[in-house]
């Protein structure tokens, strides 16, 4: 069942970013794809983080819970990765207030460096793959870089794509 949610959830994933892309071109970091939509539709943002987020939730937790050693005693990472992708849903309009400019601010910082060292300790052994993962995806939005100024989108699908693969190669083990 873990398998299918966290394929789930890249689905989803893949299938905003392709259509974001698709309609704007790239954009300078994923949460400025709420400015991108129609106002009228940009509640859509915080349901594309949540969910992400819950659908990835129990699916890596159970992943993270099935380690026999030390490594399930970080499961709470997988939570933190989670709820804060769902706090940066929650504060979507960072541009417009202080308040929510610092929600989001943190809570995309705090997911991505729960995520990240989830990654390098608990994948430790797979790390071939994120790694792989996170070269092609630089590869792809290294040609970006020089044309505009997306860096943090292309940081941020690095550290997705690591996140993802090696929760979804974690889960087949």
């Amino acid at each position: 069942m873990a398998t299918i949610l966290i394929l789930i959830s890249l689905a989803i994933f893949i299938a905003y970013n392709v259509f974001m892309c698709a309609q704007t071109g790239v954009p300078t970091s994923l949460s400025a794809t709420y400015y991108e939509l129609p106002t009228k539709w940009r509640w859509l943002f915080t349901v594309f983080m949540w969910g992400i987020a819950m659908l990835l939730m129990p699916a890596w937790i159970e992943v993270a819970n099935s380690f026999t050693d030390w490594r399930s005693n970080l499961t709470c990472l997988a939570f933190l990765t989670c709820a804060m992708i769902c706090f940066v849903g929650a504060a979507p309009n960072f541009r417009a207030f202080k308040l929510e400019s610092d929600v989001h601010t943190i809570s995309a910082t705090a997911s991505a460096v729960t995520a990240i060292v989830w990654c390098l300790v608990c994948g430790w052994n797979i790390m071939y793959v994120p790694i792989g993962a996170a070269l092609v995806v630089f590869a792809i939005g290294v040609q970006s870089w020089t044309l505009s100024d997306c860096k943090v989108y292309w940081l941020e699908m690095m550290a997705f794509a690591a996140t993802y693969s090696t929760v979804f190669i974690s889960s087949l083990l």
